[in-house]
């Protein structure tokens, strides 16, 4: 189970470029501040309300989505 980045979403061709399992991610705890750990909340931008997954290797991916 995880998470794939694909080449398109339409295409007969697709291939995923990236993935990242969800057994790689840090843990995940609650704190003051909403989440900490493996999940960064970023914030609100034109791109989108973005936060931070980052793994056990403290490597991370960003992501955003158009609403909350």
């Amino acid at each position: 189970m995880g998470l794939f980045a694909l080449t398109s979403r339409r295409n007969d061709l697709t291939k995923t470029v990236k993935s990242l399992s969800v057994h790689d991610i840090k843990p995940i705890f609650k704190n003051s501040k909403g989440f900490g750990g493996g999940l960064e909340d970023i914030g609100n931008f034109k791109e989108g309300f973005c936060w931070k997954v980052i793994k056990s290797d403290e490597t991370s991916w960003i992501m955003c989505t158009t609403n909350l």
